[in-house]
């Protein structure tokens, strides 16, 4: 990712350049004196740049041909000692922010943009009548896969849904896990692109499918027969997602694929309320999903934790049918199974969960990973094949709409998103 910053002696500056040196990989920051280098001619473009209101190094026709050539522009404005937001507003930049913003948030928002000049320059195609994928009427069901434990073969399942599910259907899967992203190497996508990028499309006014579907890498051909947006990774985990973002990006998906999958890792109750929580775009999804399907380990434990679960989704207002899984039980399972859904049932009652199903461990799985393939035979896909059919023969409740603004030409959302 390439980041410009307008040259200037305010303290942002400074911490921004220290904070993207100390801990975001991947990203570049240059100092921009003028017009001239701001746009980059015959160059590639600038992924983002950041100006303030104190140094008056460009004019609106610097940042209009930034913007135009696909970059977006922050302005952060100082009401006290700067020329202030309506100085900012004449310029044309992309987004207002105070300058007081910190600077952890100003690096996420930032890192949510994604690369989005990586290729040619000029980026094309900045107002489309609408995604290619869409039909007029449609919509397609949304199933959101949450966790109560690692390790238990949740991304592994979620891949053969979806394989299963694309012999038939249209599928897009789209990983928002905030804590992890594995599904690029596992599928073999281009990790310089995924949801950070097609996030940052919506927050340019632009649509993000098919444009950002993680791509695959070069000679290798992808894995599996739908489509995906990959997590994008990053130290510390990946960056923090809008939920406004994120809810118009599922919701384009929606429009052109028959399923739309979201892996958006563990529920956590608490509402912070702020852009640095991790959680907050996996509750909007979980309280807009058809169906949530959460998976836990074989134990008492983590049958304990599920019922927690249970109790975290009431409150944050989730509707939807609930699918409980265990996954990687030893053997058989018949005894461990009987014990777990018993200890579920006595907790959350027989309308707690839809249905609780247990998945294998298999060694197929393991191999499978190893070799860098998806799993074609085994008792594991077995068992992932009829969960698919039970899945989708299953009546859906009603769930709420995913929240997004009016399709047709795309607006910019960063005043929705609070920015």
């Amino acid at each position: 990712m390439l980041v410009g910053l307008g040259a200037t002696k305010a303290a942002w500056s400074a911490a921004l350049r220290s904070f993207v040196r100390d801990h975001m990989a991947g990203i570049t920051a240059e100092t921009v004196l003028d017009g001239r280098q701001l746009s980059r001619t015959g160059k590639r473009r600038l992924d983002v740049a950041v100006v303030d209101d104190v140094s008056r190094l460009f004019t609106s026709g610097d940042i209009g041909r930034a913007v135009e050539g696909g970059t977006v522009v922050i302005g952060l404005y100082d009401p006290e000692s700067g020329l202030g937001r309506a100085y900012l507003e004449g310029l044309g930049v992309s987004r207002l922010l105070p300058v007081s913003v910190p600077t952890a948030e100003l690096a996420a928002l930032i890192a949510e943009v994604g690369p989005v000049n990586a290729g040619s320059s000029p980026q094309p195609d900045l107002a489309r009548a609408g995604p290619k994928t869409a039909v007029a009427g449609r919509r397609g069901s949304l199933t959101v896969f949450s966790s109560v434990s690692g390790g238990v073969g949740a991304t592994e399942t979620l891949v053969g849904l979806a394989e299963c599910w694309a012999k038939r259907s249209g599928v897009l899967v789209v990983e928002a896990n905030p804590l992890s992203a594995t599904l690029a190497a596992r599928l073999r996508r281009d990790p310089a692109y995924g949801l950070g990028w097609a996030l940052g499309r919506i927050g340019q006014g632009r649509w993000a499918l098919p444009d950002g579907l993680s791509r695959p890498q070069d000679g290798t051909g992808g894995l599996g027969g739908f489509d995906v947006v990959c997590q994008s990774a990053s130290p510390g985990g990946p960056s923090v997602a809008s939920p406004v973002h994120l809810s118009a990006l599922v919701e384009e998906g929606l429009a052109g694929y028959d399923h739309v999958l979201v892996e958006v890792g563990p529920l956590l109750a608490a509402a912070a309320g702020t852009p640095t929580d991790r959680f907050s775009a996996g509750r909007a999804m979980l309280a807009a999903a058809d169906r949530v399907v959460v998976f836990a380990g074989p134990d008492p434990e983590s049958a304990a934790r599920l019922m927690e679960w249970r109790a975290a989704a009431v409150e944050v207002g989730v509707s939807a049918s609930l699918w409980a899984v265990f996954g990687r039980v030893p053997g058989r399972g018949v005894f461990e199974g009987s014990q777990l859904t018993g200890l579920v049932e006595a907790s959350t009652g027989p309308t707690g969960f839809t249905a609780v199903r247990m998945l294998p461990e298999d060694p197929v799985v393991g191999r499978a990973r190893w070799n860098g393939e998806l799993v074609w035979r085994g008792r594991w896909l077995k068992a992932v094949d009829r969960l698919a059919s039970e899945l989708a023969a299953a009546p859906l409740r009603a769930a709420a709409a995913v929240p997004v603004p009016a399709m047709g030409r795309r607006v910019s959302l960063a005043s929705e998103a609070g920015w």
